[in-house]
């Protein structure tokens, strides 16, 4: 139970029901034996036609009144147990909006009293995907996601829902996409931000560069550069800077696979600090 109304005018109405109740049960019993003792004696005719008529009309009576009170009695109990206040699922009060003694008006809109979780050990994140990332998302992805009350710790999740209604935030369409993940620890609250990792695909075995390669230009610019191609810097033996056309593949926020372009033990320019050239090898 998460609540008990006040029930004094409900138990006042529901006692006001049950004397109803009983006065008409009894006027009911009176009426009945009174029609079927008249109609016995209507039978020796020791009493008129309209008399036996009247009884009739009044154990009627006496039946249709009883069958009001008794559904009088019946929705006045029924309205003094709407007075306890029960949750139609087994969980946890997270919010509660009333008081004790709070009066509770209710008019166009159902008032919200409490706020439940159902099961705290399995949760879900509501994560907004771009329309221009949404197709990249499936069922049952693997998910990563922080949250700042553990900087230092990164929790599994799993795409359960993709939901196909759009909203759109800053003239961008958004599509909700709901991660279900398991709270066994009872580490993480309802309404926590999360930080969301979605593994769109993995690879392994391939060459990756970092992204900072990209973004290197030498000083000055000795060939001219089209914007449409992907191309990275290399040192050669001799310490030259030497430019090399690629293909990329896969990307994330900090490595780029390279499907052609580099041979291994290639060295990689990604910066240059106070005029000092900064590389690394090509991973795998």
């Amino acid at each position: 139970m998460l609540a008990e109304l006040d029930k004094s005018l409900l138990l006042e109405d529901l006692n006001e029901s049950e004397a109803n109740f009983n006065k008409t049960k009894t006027a009911l019993n009176f009426a009945k034996i009174n029609y079927k003792r008249n109609k016995e004696l209507f039978s020796k005719d020791y009493i008129s036609k309209l008399d036996l008529e009247e009884s009739e009309v009044k154990f009627a009576e006496a039946k249709a009144s009883y069958e009001t009170a008794l559904s009088k009695l019946k929705k006045a109990k029924k309205n003094l147990g709407y007075a306890r206040i029960t949750s139609p699922i087994s969980g946890v009060i997270i919010s509660k909006e009333v008081e004790s003694g709070q009066t509770v008006a209710s008019s166009f809109q159902t008032p919200t009293l409490f706020e439940i979780a159902e099961d705290l050990t399995k949760m879900q994140i509501s994560a907004l995907v771009s329309e221009s990332d949404i197709g990249m998302i499936k069922m049952n992805q693997e998910v990563d996601f922080t949250v700042d009350a553990y900087p230092l710790k990164t929790f599994k999740g799993k795409v359960s829902q993709i939901r196909l209604n759009p909203t759109t935030e800053s003239n961008v369409v958004m599509y909700t996409v709901v991660i279900a993940f398991d709270n066994n620890t009872m580490e993480l609250l309802p309404g926590m931000t999360a930080f969301v990792t979605i593994k769109i695909d993995s690879l392994k075995k391939v060459i990756r560069i970092p992204n900072m390669a990209f973004q290197y230009r030498p000083y000055p610019v000795k060939e001219k550069i089209s914007n449409n191609e992907a191309f990275v810097y290399l040192l050669d033996k001799e310490g030259k800077e030497q430019r090399v056309l690629i293909k990329k593949g896969l990307s994330n926020s900090t490595h780029t696979e390279v499907l052609e372009g580099l041979k291994d033990k290639d060295k990689i320019i990604y910066e240059a600090i106070g005029g000092v050239i900064k590389g690394s090898k090509k991973r795998r």
